[in-house]
Formats: C-alpha cells, structure tokens, sequence
C-alpha cells in the first residue's frame, strides 16, 4: 500500500516510498516517472489510489481510444523542455544515469552517458555537447574539478553546466557557482524541474545576450 501523502509523489522523479515494509532493495524512483511521461505522450494519465500501507495499491491508466483505422503516422516531438539539445549525464550510479537518460531522449533530447569526470572530459573533448547534468560527488575527481576542466576547454559555443546533486546547503550552493556551475539542482529533481531549466538555456546563446 501507499500511505495518502505519498499518491501524487509517487510519480515524481528519484521519489520512493521509504515506509513501504518489505523493501529489502528498493528501486531508483524512476519507473514511475518514466510511466507518466509515456502515458502523457500519448494523451493519456496515471493515477494511483490506495488506503495506505497493507492495504494494497490500484494504478489506473487512461488512454484515448484510436476510432479511424486511418491515423496519420504518429511523430515523436518534444512535449516540454523546448528546443532538443544535446546533453551529457556524468553520474557514477550509471543506472540512475541510464533512467534519466530515457526519460530526456523521450522528451528530444540526445543523450550522453560518463561515469566519472575523466570520461567526460575525454568524451567532450571529441564531442561538446550543449548540456552537463553533472554529480558533484564523483569517485576521482569531483564534480566541482570537472566543471573547472570543462570551462577550460575550448570550445566555439556557450555550454550550461548543471550541478544535480543530494547537497543542497546555502555553502554547496555557492560552492557550485564559484566552480562554474550555472544551475545547481538538489536530489530527487522532479522531471518538470528539470525540463524547465533545459528549456531556458538556448544553444548558442550566452548569459549575457540572454539577459539583453
């Protein structure tokens, strides 16, 4: 069962239930949220109801019935996040990773995956992708180090380095920023959050002409 508050939540991304008995090895909270998103693409919904722990949990899925045999082919589009970009995900726990990256390339984005910061550097080096959604703590170097590294690098386009990350104090903050973050986004980041920030950083457009 699910307890009341947790029934909305329960689709957002990275969120579990941490009272659910039984749970020897939870998942990721992504399932869920990747659940929605295909629901939303086909101009479906989800929902979930329960009476709370032990008592079971019912998922209802809506769907629009196709009633003409003769639809027009269907066309994958970005449903949020605006212009799809092309972003790097630097996360060591590489099935968190992995999820996130399905659900971005479902919404247009192209997706690349590093496990740790000398990946990265090594992988953007060949290809400078638009976005870094980076963890900050990375076995080796940090995620702080990398976004130095990565400021570093020549490149002719503006990239937008995001921190995503479970430390979120006032101190971790600016810590971020000093490193050349341009965002910094505090574990379990909910799916809209994320599309939003994307949404406002245009390839190509620097912070300055953004602010013109």
């Amino acid at each position: 069962g699910i307890e009341k508050g947790m029934l909305e939540r329960v689709f957002d991304l990275f969120t579990q239930d941490q009272n659910g008995a039984g749970q020897q090895n939870g998942g990721l909270g992504i399932g869920l949220s990747i659940v929605r998103t295909m629901a939303e693409m086909h101009d479906g919904t989800v929902s979930a109801a329960s009476d709370g722990e032990g008592c079971g949990s019912e998922f209802l899925l809506r769907l629009p019935i196709v009633t003409s045999v003769n639809q027009p082919a269907v066309q994958l589009q970005v449903v949020r996040g605006g212009q799809p970009k092309q972003i790097m995900i630097v996360d060591d726990n590489f099935d968190a990773a992995e999820a996130m990256g399905i659900l971005l390339e479902l919404h247009g984005h192209v997706i690349t995956l590093a496990r740790d910061a000398e990946q990265a550097l090594a992988l953007a080096t060949a290809v400078m992708p638009d976005v870094f959604l980076i963890d900050i703590g990375l076995p080796g170097m940090s995620g702080h180090a990398l976004a130095r590294e990565l400021r570093n690098l020549p490149c002719d386009q503006p990239r937008h380095l995001l921190a995503v990350t479970g430390f979120g104090q006032a101190e971790d903050l600016q810590q971020s920023f000093t490193a050349g973050f341009d965002d910094h986004l505090v574990k379990p980041v909910s799916l809209d959050t994320l599309l939003k920030r994307l949404a406002a950083f245009t390839p190509g457009i620097t912070s300055a002409q953004r602010s013109a």
